[in-house]
């Protein structure tokens, strides 16, 4: 548990079993492979890396910084693809302000093995920062709101919106609503 504030910024990280942010958690470098949880309590916040494995399940607040990021797969050592799940009341904040497009990673296809974002119903995906394009290429699966503030978000990967909403100025595109 980390309760007050964590930073990894170098070396290798790895894993399995739950790990759970109460407070905030800086995944800055690093080789972060595992098969474990990194569980982002309601008070906790994590900065997200590329990492391969990890599932991350957001009840708090998870935010993609100004970087490309990866989300692998380590097929030597049977460690799977890394999803996020963004659960009712959480945020994933995308804030790219530098460069543009921004990229995420992942395999996106809609069978077999695969990365996901998942946004629950009552949860945000935000891009609250930058003028330029966020590409994402893992799955989509939209039950919550994607708010785009400024810029776009540019699904690659296969998106599936069961309810949800689009809000904002800014461009969403890849998804359609029903």
């Amino acid at each position: 548990v980390v309760r007050t504030g964590a930073y990894l910024g170098g070396g290798f990280f790895r894993g399995s079993g739950v790990l759970r942010f109460d407070g905030d958690f800086v995944l800055n470098s690093g080789n972060i492979v595992g098969t474990g949880t990194m569980h982002v309590a309601p008070t906790g916040s994590l900065a997200l890396r590329g990492m391969t494995g990890w599932f991350v399940d957001v009840e708090g607040t998870a935010t993609w910084g100004d970087y490309d990021m990866t989300f692998g797969q380590d097929t030597i050592n049977g460690v799977p693809y890394s999803s996020v799940r963004v659960r009712p009341g959480a945020l994933l904040d995308i804030q790219h302000g530098i460069t543009t497009p921004r990229e995420l990673f992942g395999r996106g296809a809609t069978t077999g093995e695969v990365s996901a974002i998942q946004i629950d119903g009552g949860a945000i995906m935000r891009k609250t920062t930058g003028t330029g394009i966020s590409n994402i290429r893992p799955r989509v699966l939209l039950s919550g709101t994607v708010d785009v503030l400024d810029g776009s978000i540019n699904v690659q990967g296969n998106c599936s919106v069961t309810g949800g909403d689009k809000t904002g100025p800014g461009q969403l595109t890849g998804c359609v609503f029903p």
